[in-house]
């Protein structure tokens, strides 16, 4: 029975990385992701978000919304539901459950964070990478971030 039970278990470990070239697989292994999930309700919706920074060269604040889009488009790849989010006048609104903050607390944008709104902001998840950004010259690198939202589900 143990040896079934692991059988089983090489046969989905197989499956489930069968889909990533070998380039693709080396690069997941140097990006070093780690995830911590504490349980997340995956038939809610998740709003990635990014704080503005204000950009000294040109004076003005600026919301990368390049980022937010490319996790919204890995979010929706993977089947889960996002939301956007709005500013008001003294906080910003986010229209869905779950606050997918990129970049925030962290090293050079190398992780995101996952706060449960309708549980007082409590923090449920997080992930991490080594590299700096996971994009290149060429455009973005999503097989990563669809990695990394593989992993948070099959995790959970």
């Amino acid at each position: 029975m143990k040896n079934f039970v692991t059988l089983l278990l090489i046969l989905f470990c197989s499956y489930n990385y069968s889909q990533y070239s070998k380039k693709e697989l080396k690069t997941i292994k140097k990006a070093g992701i780690k995830i911590v999930n504490k349980g997340l309700d995956l038939n809610a919706v998740f709003v990635p978000y990014k704080k503005p920074f204000y950009n000294a060269y040109t004076g003005q604040t600026v919301q990368q919304d390049f980022l937010i889009n490319s996790w919204k488009e890995s979010l929706f790849e993977a089947g889960l539901e996002s939301g956007d989010f709005y500013d008001t006048s003294d906080a910003v609104k986010f229209q869905g459950r779950y606050q997918f903050e990129i970049g925030e607390g962290c090293r050079y944008s190398r992780c995101a964070k996952i706060f449960d709104m309708e549980n007082n902001n409590r923090l449920v998840a997080t992930i991490s990478w080594k590299f700096e950004r996971i994009y290149n010259k060429e455009g973005k690198w999503s097989f990563i971030r669809r990695y990394i939202i593989e992993e948070l589900i099959r995790l959970n």
